[in-house]
């Protein structure tokens, strides 16, 4: 059987709206999602344009809780990549609280099989 794709990263949120840098990531990010991982360190916010529209809110919305209620970060979701495809992860994130206000994130996105809902079936 062969290992799901996992790709690693590390992301740090200063204490300040939108001030969040990529510090790591794994470059099976590029084999998976399509983009190199220079253009992840350039744009800080590529993340979040590769989440699935019908995805999105609700992962932001985790991320928020984990911020402001210290609750666990473990999301499953959608992500579109460079040529369009939509791949499913598994999102978990340690979270580091600093005493000046910022956090550390390391996580990973393991990739999934597409969630069976209720109503569908799996075939085989």
């Amino acid at each position: 059987m062969d290992r799901p794709a996992i790709i690693t990263y590390v992301y740090e949120y200063a204490d300040a709206p939108g001030a969040v840098v990529l510090k790591e990531l794994s470059p099976s990010a590029e084999d998976v999602l399509g983009f190199p991982t220079d253009e992840w360190f350039a744009d800080a916010q590529l993340w979040q344009r590769l989440l699935h529209p019908e995805d999105a809110a609700r992962v932001i919305a985790a991320t928020w809780r984990t911020t402001f209620q210290r609750v666990e970060y473990d999301e499953t979701y959608r992500m579109i990549t460079r040529d369009s495809r939509i791949v499913w992860v598994h999102d978990r994130a340690e979270v580091e609280r600093r005493a000046d206000g910022s956090e550390v994130w390391r996580g990973s996105w393991t990739v999934v099989p597409e969630p069976v809902t209720a109503g569908t079936s799996e075939t085989t």
